[in-house]
């Protein structure tokens, strides 16, 4: 209802999208130690607006850490900020305990999420917000070229595969887009 009436009211909030990084996309800091965070940010119905751009730890972040702020009048897209990924605290997940929780597993499993929240505040006070979670994990045991991204989910099971005959198993994995 509150949306229905900011609309009849003309009190649209500003456009806000966090770009440049997948959602729960999980990022190796031992392949890359910083993160650019592209937006889209727009407040058509006002004559500027401010913005803040935060980042939070674990799987709900109570505390923010800025990363920058500043302010415009005309529409956004594009670099707003560089996340140094080594400032991360580093962390492991534990092994499960038999008796967890849900709330206790994704307590656990969130360990390494980062979050990031961009608020947009039109001149007019009318707020926009979007938050993107992801997570910053150190894996030695990545190869290299990997993980490979995919153009669309796979939902289905991977295979290996000797495709070749070289006695070397290859990984077949279909995703949505075929």
């Amino acid at each position: 209802e509150a949306s229905i009436l900011g609309v009849i009211n003309g009190r649209i909030p500003p456009v806000v999208s966090i770009r440049g990084v997948e959602w729960f996309e999980t990022i190796d800091t031992n392949q890359q130690n910083s993160l650019d965070i592209d937006v889209v940010m727009s407040a058509d119905r006002s004559s500027g607006y401010t913005w803040t751009l935060e980042y939070g730890l674990g799987n709900d972040p109570r505390r923010w850490e800025t990363i920058s702020s500043g302010e415009g009048s005309q529409a956004f897209e594009g670099n707003l900020a560089t996340l140094d990924l080594t400032t991360i605290p580093k962390v492991s997940i534990a092994e499960p305990e038999y008796s967890e929780t849900i709330v206790e597993r994704l307590d656990r499993v969130y360990q390494p999420a980062v979050t990031l929240r961009l608020k947009v505040l039109d001149n007019d006070g009318v707020m926009g917000e979007m938050r993107k979670t992801f997570f910053v994990y150190p894996d030695e045991d990545t190869k290299e070229g990997f993980p490979i991204r995919l153009s669309g989910s796979a939902e289905a099971s991977s295979i290996m595969i000797d495709m070749d005959g070289d006695q070397v198993f290859e990984i077949i994995a279909a995703d949505a887009s075929g």
